[in-house]
């Protein structure tokens, strides 16, 4: 009797992976966690457009949530929103998947001091190539937002100016003051 026998043998763990992660030309990688203020920014975005776009039944903002690429590669930005037409059946969303198979419409990405120049510029990439139309990169730091609608393509938005939804979110406008403003109530 012949036993078949993979080489080499696959290791298999025996625990889930208890951290973020993302698969990154087939290697697994930890993914930073968002700092507290970036995630009460993302939070923030995801609130306002899902009080957009679930009346509406357009869509759902999601935070970090994974997305997968092709077979070697998966992202999992800050936020982002996927029109319910690209969703799987509830049946497959009701099983709670490790990841998506298809890509969001609109990803967020805010930086954290941990994020390199190099790291985001292929984070964007990645996601242009895999059907996203628009990404949002967040800057706390300097309180801009580098929009974009291609990889080649961005539009700098300072305090005093909206993000504007575009052809994905069509009517939605998120005046910056109030985004970076959000946590001045404490204050």
């Amino acid at each position: 009797m012949a036993t078949a026998m993979l080489t080499p043998p696959v290791q298999l763990r025996s625990e889930p992976i208890d951290f973020p992660f993302e698969l990154i030309d087939g290697v697994l990688k930890e993914k930073q966690p968002m700092g507290l203020f970036a995630n009460i920014l993302a939070t923030y975005l995801a609130t306002a457009i899902n009080n957009f776009a679930l009346p509406r039944k357009l869509g759902l903002a999601i935070n970090e949530t994974t997305y997968k690429i092709n077979e070697d590669n998966s992202r999992r930005p800050d936020m982002s929103y996927v029109e319910f037409s690209r969703l799987p059946a509830l049946e497959v969303l009701s099983a709670d998947p490790p990841h998506l198979e298809c890509s969001p419409n609109l990803v967020i990405e805010v930086i954290s001091p941990s994020n390199t120049f190099s790291e985001i510029e292929r984070r964007i990439d990645d996601f242009f190539a895999t059907g996203v139309q628009v990404v949002w990169v967040i800057s706390p730091q300097n309180r801009r937002v580098y929009a974009f609608s291609s990889r080649n393509e961005c539009r700098i938005l300072t305090e005093g100016e909206s993000l504007e939804g575009g052809s994905v979110l069509p009517g939605v406008s998120l005046p910056l003051t109030q985004l970076f403003g959000v946590i001045d109530p404490l204050n």
